[in-house]
């Protein structure tokens, strides 16, 4: 039986009852009888549904009291109610679902609704809450007079942050549950503190701050003085269908190990790498805040690619910063500043005179140049979308357990999408025997393919932990396998440090994914948490400014991340590092 309650039965009135503490802890207890025995009802029990609480109970009646103790306020919530939620990300969350409701890929949100219990999530680096887990359930849904709660649907989730170090929303999904709901089921509790440590890695911590469960691989150590030279670099490889191979770049360094999980999590927040990676994270997303706010700055230095442009002739310079020093080359005479073009893009541009005036607005480069002459409204277009086929072609692989871990995303990630091309039917040789298409779920066939995979590019045991790895640079060798089966092959590869991430890794997936065929992306923003996945839907909008140029384009991939999910996850672009382009058929 369902009891919709938070004291039934028996209430009792004390007018002298006071609690002197900022915050109270409510503990239930039931009861078959009225006067006892009285037996706590466990928190995880319990589900909130529009402001009551959802208990089962065996019997027909039960009786309830609540005590009440002071709280710790200092203690993080592990809940909140959606009222709860800063005005400002739940603006935001609600504009997310809002935006999205009339694509026809998401129909499941045309009548959607957020949820009225968030869960925040935390980042060892961040006071307080740094995003907030919006579930997304089918609206209103009441139950019937004398019937059942029933439970919310699900449609998903969505991610945004608190705070702007990170993108205003970085994923999101519109089916299945959330994480955390994976993240309680694993732990066997509903009282679970969540930790972001981005996309390759969320932690469970009971109370204690103790590790009780984990999505992702739990990550290896990768030494800052390793990485620091690899920082400005982008490697692009391919193998032709001829066979001809260009490997994308091998530095030398490999996963090491963490004793255990309050290590890494020093590690963390000392290590320089992880620190940059969140600066440069930072930096990425101002646009797209004052874009998502509507604060985006309207005053513009408008260069063209190849060519010099001169402003600012008759002020003195005292100073300047630009967020992404890649688009163009900036020199200060003796007044004013140079801009030389170098890649199409916008970033925040600031500048300090002598004078004590400033300038801050934007750095916009692009092909053509400013033209005078458009004017007119700022603001967002509709969504631009493509996909290499749908969830129902894709396949949902897992990585295999080998002796005391697991055998790595690398592998599955090739897995996946070698069973794409052979499930469609364009290289059926691939999975299998080729008179039968890729298996929705694992199979010997699958493991053979996983496994020869995971030998080709050397994917390793990083010890003491569960976790496999394989370093970008040996990720074109999975292609062995389609030479091995007899497949037809084309392929190139790009890959960047993580934290760091070069638009050509991210143009390498979209231009796959524009020609129908799926890619393999590495997420993540610090390569101890990195993960590889398929990308299979690539959606993207621009933010127009008034001289009808634009200032900024807000990308997603819509992901298999191949952990055993029955529902796909859109992931913010702006993070890979790491994308292939790659196409495979049938030789007769």
């Amino acid at each position: 039986m369902m009891i919709r309650a938070m004291v039934l039965g028996l209430v009792f009135c004390l007018a002298d009852f006071a609690v002197q503490a900022a915050s109270v802890l409510l503990k239930m207890e039931r009861s078959a009888a009225l006067l006892g025995p009285w037996a706590e009802v466990p928190a995880d029990n319990l589900s909130i549904l529009y402001g009551g609480l959802v208990d089962n109970v065996e019997s027909g009646s039960a009786f309830y009291r609540l005590q009440v103790a002071p709280w710790d306020a200092a203690v993080p919530p592990v809940s909140l109610a959606l009222d709860e939620v800063p005005a400002r990300v739940r603006k935001i969350a609600q504009e997310h679902l809002d935006r999205l409701r009339d694509v026809e890929e998401d129909s499941s949100w045309k009548s959607a609704v957020l949820m009225p219990q968030v869960h925040p999530f935390y980042d060892p680096a961040v006071a307080g809450a740094a995003y907030m887990e919006f579930k997304v359930g089918l609206a209103d849904p009441r139950p019937t007079p004398g019937g059942p709660w029933p439970p919310a649907t699900d449609c998903g989730y969505i991610l945004a942050s608190v705070n702007e170090d990170d993108f205003p929303i970085v994923e999101y999904a519109t089916s299945g549950p959330t994480p955390t709901e994976m993240l309680q089921r694993l732990a066997g509790s509903q009282a679970i503190w969540v930790i972001r440590y981005g996309d390759g890695f969320l932690a469970a911590e009971n109370e204690a701050g103790e590790l009780v469960a984990y999505l992702g691989n739990f990550p290896g150590r990768y030494p800052d003085a390793a990485l620091l030279p690899y920082v400005d670099l982008v490697f692009e490889g391919f193998v032709d269908a001829n066979g001809e191979t260009e490997p994308p770049g091998q530095p030398e360094f490999v996963a090491q190990t963490y004793a255990r999980y309050a290590e890494f999590k020093a590690d963390y927040l000392a290590s320089s790498m992880v620190q940059m990676g969140r600066e440069q994270r930072r930096l990425r997303a101002e646009l797209e805040w004052a874009a998502v706010l509507g604060t985006i700055e309207q005053d513009m230095v408008h260069a063209t690619v190849g060519l010099t442009l001169s402003v600012f002739e008759s002020l003195s310079v005292t100073n300047f910063t630009v967020a992404n020093r890649k688009l163009a080359t900036i020199e200060t005479p003796r007044l004013g500043l140079r801009v030389t073009g170098l890649e199409v893009g916008s970033t925040q541009l600031r500048v300090q005179f002598r004078s004590g005036e400033t300038f801050d607005g934007v750095l916009l480069v692009s092909e053509d140049g400013p033209d005078p002459g458009e004017t007119g409204k700022a603001g967002w277009t509709s969504w631009t979308e493509h996909y290499a086929g749908n969830w129902g072609h894709q396949r949902q692989y897992v990585q295999i357990p080998m002796d005391s871990y697991w055998s790595g995303c690398g592998p599955t990630a090739w897995a996946m999408l070698y069973g794409w091309f052979d499930y469609r039917g364009l290289a059926p040789e691939l999975i299998g025997a080729i008179e039968f298409v890729a298996p929705l779920h694992q199979t010997p066939d699958v493991n053979e393919c996983m496994l020869y995979v995971r030998d080709a590019t050397d994917t390793y045991h990083v010890a003491g932990t569960t976790m496999s790895a394989t370093n970008p640079w040996r990720m074109d060798d999975g292609v062995d396998w389609a030479a091995f089966r007899m497949a037809g092959r084309d392929f190139s590869d790009a890959w960047s440090l993580p934290g760091v991430p070069k638009a050509k890794c991210r143009r390498k997936a979209s231009d796959s994914i524009l020609g129908q065929r799926p890619a393999i992306i590495g997420l993540g923003w610090y390569l101890s948490t990195a993960h590889y996945c398929v990308a299979y839907g690539y959606r993207y909008r621009d933010f127009i400014g008034f001289w009808g140029s634009v200032l900024w384009r807000e990308r997603w991939f819509k992901c298999n991340l191949g952990n055993g999910t029955t529902s796909p996850v859109w992931k913010n672009a702006a993070q890979v590092w790491y994308g292939t382009d790659a196409d495979f058929w049938h030789i007769l």
